[in-house]
């Protein structure tokens, strides 16, 4: 069986390959667009539903990467993932934002070694096993 950690470890190394191969094949912004969105969404969902499962649904983004204890992350890590989060706010809230496609491999590609850091760790339920007939549904990182 798959951990919730390692599905979403799995997942950003997809995002990380399609990036890359945008690099070697034409592609336009709505590809690196719709790639830092999936991230970004999936990113929240699992510090909301994976790391840090006990805070407040209410709570943002910028709450849950404050809350991390200082034990999981150090600043720069942290600092990782508000790029990341700042990137996905901005490309999601303005349609004419054009996301950079070596911005967008640089800033995921940080909190990817974030994220590994804290699966390493068993941050929250990270390493708790994925049932084999998991619905679709809230805590779904497969997508």
């Amino acid at each position: 069986m798959t951990t919730y950690g390692e599905a979403f470890l799995v997942d950003l190394e997809n995002a990380l390959a399609a990036l890359h191969s945008f690099s070697h094949n034409p592609y336009d912004g709505d590809n690196v667009r719709d790639v830092l969105s999936s991230v970004g969404t999936k990113s929240e969902l699992f510090l909301r539903s994976v790391v840090l499962p006990g805070e407040s649904p209410k709570k943002t983004s910028e709450h849950l990467i404050d809350a991390l204890p200082m034990t999981w992350v150090s600043p720069i890590q942290r600092d990782a993932l508000h790029r990341l989060r700042r990137l996905y706010n901005k490309a999601k809230h303005d349609p004419r934002y054009q996301v950079d496609l070596l911005d967008a491999l640089d800033v995921i590609s940080q909190a990817t070694v974030v994220y590994q850091h804290l699966v390493a760790r068993g941050a929250g339920l990270t390493c708790d096993e994925r049932p084999s007939n998991f619905a679709p549904g809230v805590l779904d990182l497969s997508r």
